[in-house]
């Protein structure tokens, strides 16, 4: 079994344990805006240079039932675009704490891994068994494993119900390997993300 079928496994099999057993459910999406550098304080780059946007899709459930200290998995599927560097489509799962304190305003905070399948942004030379370099298919991606950081806002729309749409703002940190081997191992990769939640509601509570 190789290592993209473990890692997706993995996120799978984690998935349908907390979706058995959690409570407050959203589905969410977000816009990105990404840039290589230094992991976490190289934030700021993200506004300098070019443009390299980023969309994800996640499903967010919460597995305590404490009000102010809340703790949800995250599972989610992105995409990020990077000129003349790469394409990188990711799945990862993600433990985020977020603070319930203000209610309308939650802080969070998470940390999570995954795999990532990365597509080359320009030519690569592979060197075959007769010796002779070949250029290698646009449609054969690097395995890579991901580690994720993420930090935050969510504001709800609605004042006075806890679980209502909500607006979300991230700042994250992307580390993925091994980006070039014997080269580049880690290539870590900063972001801004702006995204929405939707509340999800169980059948039985709307009877």
């Amino acid at each position: 079994m190789n290592l993209k079928s473990n890692y997706l496994i993995l996120a799978f099999s984690i998935f349908i344990h907390f979706s058995a057993q959690a409570q407050e459910k959203y589905l969410g999406a977000a816009l990105s805006s990404n840039a290589p550098s230094f992991p976490v304080t190289g934030i700021g780059n993200v506004f300098r240079g070019g443009f390299h946007p980023g969309i994800d899709f996640n499903y967010w459930k919460r597995f305590n039932k404490k009000e102010v200290n809340q703790w949800f998995y995250k599972v989610n599927a992105g995409l990020i675009w990077q000129k003349y560097v790469q394409t990188l489509f990711t799945v990862s799962g993600m433990a985020v704490y977020r603070n319930n304190h203000f209610k309308r305003i939650n802080f969070d905070v998470g940390i999570g891994a995954g795999y990532g399948a990365a597509f080359e942004g320009g030519a690569v030379l592979d060197l075959n068994k007769n010796g002779v370099y070949e250029t290698r298919s646009k449609f054969s991606p690097r395995s890579q494993f991901i580690i994720l950081l993420q930090a935050g806002f969510i504001y709800k729309l609605k004042k006075d119900n806890a679980q209502s749409m909500a607006i979300t703002l991230h700042a994250k940190t992307i580390i993925q390997g091994p980006f070039v081997k014997g080269y580049v191992p880690l290539l870590p990769i900063n972001a801004i993300e702006l995204g929405v939640l939707i509340p999800l509601k169980d059948k039985n509570e709307n009877k």
